[in-house]
C-alpha cells in the first residue's frame, strides 16, 4: 500500500535556504583531549560499527558523547545532506554526505515542526566537513581557572582551531588504527632548543 505520508515528506534540497543553513550546523560534545586529537589530526568517527561520525544539532545536547563533555566543537557542512527515518542501521552511507535522522519531519519548507534524533557524517568522508568553532562547558572554563594542564590543552585547541579545520572521516578501521599510532606520537612534545644543548653539554638525552 502506497504511503501518503512518506511520498508528502519533504526533501532536504526543498527547504527554505534559511533551513538549510541551520540543519548544516551540527555540534560534537567530547573531551578536551579528544577535541585537541580532532583539531591535530584532522579526523574524526565514532565507534559505531560503520564508523560514521556522530554530531547533535543542539550545542547543549549531552545524549551523543563518548567522553565527559568539556568542548562543544561546531561544525559546518558544505556538502549533500539527506533526511532520514529515525533508526539508525550502522550499514554505512555514501561517502561525503550528512545524513539526518528525523524523529519528526518538516510539514513545510522552513524548521516548523522538525526534530532530528541524530546527525551522521558517513565513514570514508574527505570533504565538506569543517570545524569552525568550539565552547567550551561551564564546568572545564573552571577547571582550566585552577589546572594548568587544562589550560594548556585550551591554548593548544585555541591555536589548531583558530583558523577553522577541515575535518575527514576515516573508511576502514585499520585506517582508524593508523591515524590513532600518528596522533600518540605527534604528541609527544619536541624539546627546546634550551634542552637540547643542555642535553649535548651534559651528554643526556632531551625530554
Amino acid at each position: 500500500m502506497l504511503d501518503l505520508e512518506q511520498k508528502r515528506r519533504v526533501r532536504f534540497t526543498q527547504l527554505e535556504a534559511e533551513a538549510q543553513e541551520r540543519l548544516r550546523t551540527i555540534y560534537h560534545l567530547t573531551s578536551a583531549q579528544a577535541a585537541l586529537n580532532i583539531a591535530r589530526t584532522g579526523y574524526i568517527w565514532s565507534n559505531d560499527a560503520d564508523g560514521c561520525a556522530n554530531f547533535s544539532l543542539n550545542r547543549d545536547l549531552k545524549l551523543h558523547y563518548t567522553a565527559e563533555p568539556e568542548v562543544t566543537l561546531k561544525f559546518k557542512f558544505h556538502g549533500d545532506v539527506q533526511l532520514r527515518e529515525q533508526e539508525v542501521d550502522y550499514t554505512g552511507y555514501t561517502p561525503n554526505t550528512l545524513n539526518l535522522h528525523m524523529i519528526a519531519w518538516p510539514k513545510v519548507y522552513g524548521m516548523d515542526g522538525v526534530r532530528v534524533a541524530i546527525a551522521r557524517v558517513a565513514a570514508g568522508t574527505t570533504v565538506h566537513l569543517e570545524c569552525v568553532d568550539f565552547k567550551l562547558t561551564p564546568a572545564f572554563i573552571e577547571k582550566c581557572k585552577t589546572d594548568p594542564a587544562a589550560e594548556l590543552l585550551l591554548r593548544r585547541l585555541r591555536r589548531q582551531l583558530a583558523l577553522g579545520r577541515m575535518i575527514k572521516v576515516p573508511s576502514t578501521p585499520q585506517e582508524r588504527l593508523d591515524i590513532e599510532a600518528r596522533s600518540t606520537v605527534d604528541a609527544v612534545p619536541e624539546p627546546s632548543l634550551v634542552k637540547k644543548l643542555w642535553g649535548r653539554v651534559t651528554g643526556r638525552a632531551a625530554t
